[in-house]
This record gives structure tokens, sequence and C-alpha cells, in this order.
């Protein structure tokens, strides 16, 4: 489990989003550092499906790459994502992103994050 997470802010629209999924997984595919996560059925998450990637970066530059990669997702696919922190136990969004809200700053991101 990693700290950092960046999940599809609506997981209920997926399957209205034809290949969001494969290509998101693709994206994260042998990239360093970031896990792809799809938890459908876990009852012990979060209410929603929770899609997306998890990261632990340690400086605001590393989240260049997956900020940007899933921004050109978002603008492609029409939808957004949300950025949070995570532990044991709770999620804390931080920042949206995406075709309604926007491309994110990596400096503000990470301030939010507290990188």
């Amino acid at each position: 489990m990693l700290p950092i997470y960046i999940y599809l802010d609506e997981p209920e629209e997926v399957d209205e989003l034809p290949g969001l999924i494969e290509a998101m997984r693709e994206w994260s595919h042998n990239r360093e550092n970031i896990v792809w996560v799809d938890r459908s059925d876990d009852a012990s998450q979060r209410d929603d499906r929770d899609v997306g990637i998890e990261l632990n970066p340690r400086r605001a530059s590393h989240l260049k790459e997956p900020l940007n990669g899933l921004y050109a997702m978002a603008r492609g696919f029409h939808c957004d994502f949300v950025v949070g922190k995570r532990t044991e136990d709770t999620f804390e969004d931080v920042c949206f992103f995406g075709e309604e809200e926007g491309r994110p700053d990596m400096f503000e991101v990470a301030t939010y994050l507290g990188i």
C-alpha cells in the first residue's frame, strides 16, 4: 500500500468509458514506483470503487509523469481524477483534475500532499 493515490473521480462511470481501464493499466505497466489499483469488491475500502494508481513520491518532480499521463487520459476519455493521501484506514482527497477540473499544477498538488 502506497500513501498517495490518483483515482478516477467517478468510478461508477467506468463502464461508460470503454477503453479507459485498459489505457490506464497499460500506461501504469512498467512504470517505476507506480502501482495499478482496481478494488472493485473490497468492502474494507471506501464505499466506491477505487480505480487508478498509487505511488510514493519523495519530491514534487516525481508527480510530473503521473499527473501529465493521467491528465492526457482525462482529456481523451472526458473524465476527472482525484489525488489524495492514504493511511491505514483513511483516504484524504486533496485535489481534482481532468476534463472539468482542468490541468493539475504539480507544485500545488505537492504542497497539498505535504511533499
